[in-house]
């Protein structure tokens, strides 16, 4: 059995769902902070059995997982309270995570100080394993299937509107030339002109539409690569409005 990565924000979620003090523990383990950690535990030795990711991973787990061999040593002298041999979810034990991550002198001191680290799995903890990892997989596929089923809507309903706008017919065409290029160009002149008829007497209203006109001719007026012929009738469109509204 392989060890299942997880991403930050999987371990940033594991750390959100637990109470402040769990939280701390953690935080000292990543941060390396041994003096930090020993106190909390000093003050309260039962966090070193109740704090359990939603993984099933123990402070030790934490701790091999980061390669804090201190904090390792810590927790082993606190056996009464947290079992080394402990697996999590996907049926690894400290000693499994330190060899993932080749921490060798972690590895060996763990199995000097619990050398029953070294046995297999249980039949049952096998099978739980087994079935945990199929679980985590499938809800990752059907997240994955979710994503792309919602990323294919709004491209299917984009072109919809598209099409109905009658700006594509099933297939991308060319840059925009011909009648519609004509257009813009018809647009951009009476443009001009209206705004030399309206120099100086422009109020707020009919200022805030030559902005949006002007916007829009942006994005029609021919620079490489050119205008998009599936933006083009509908802006055109808006463009009308704006002038003669």
């Amino acid at each position: 059995t392989g060890v299942e990565e997880s991403s930050d924000d999987e371990r940033q979620g594991i750390l959100d769902n637990m109470g402040a003090d769990a939280k701390r523990m953690v935080t000292h383990i990543r941060m390396g902070r041994t003096s930090e950690f020993k106190d909390q535990v000093a003050a309260d030795p039962e966090i070193v059995m109740r704090t359990v990711d939603g993984e099933g991973n123990t402070l030790l787990h934490m701790a091999v997982r980061e390669g804090k061999k201190n904090i390792v040593k810590e927790l082993l002298r606190h056996q009464d309270k947290l079992d080394p041999l402990t697996r999590n979810k996907e049926g690894l034990n400290a000693l499994d995570i330190a060899k993932h991550y080749h921490f060798v002198e972690l590895a060996e001191y763990l199995l000097q100080k619990a050398p029953l680290l070294s046995d297999a799995p249980s039949p049952s903890q096998r099978a739980a394993a087994e079935a945990h990892l199929e679980a985590v997989a499938a809800k990752k596929a059907t997240a994955a299937k979710m994503r792309q089923d919602a990323r294919q809507k709004r491209l299917d309903s984009k072109k919809e509107v598209q099409v109905a706008a009658g700006t594509v017919d099933g297939a991308d065409g060319g840059r925009l030339g011909g009648a519609d290029g004509g257009l813009v160009q018809d647009v951009i002149q009476h443009k001009r002109s209206w705004k030399q008829t309206h120099a100086g007497t422009l109020g707020a209203p009919l200022g805030l539409k030559e902005a949006a006109v002007d916007v829009l001719l942006k994005r029609l007026q021919p620079a490489p690569p050119g205008p998009d012929p599936r933006e083009a009738p509908a802006l055109i469109a808006r463009m009308r409005e704006l002038e003669e509204g």
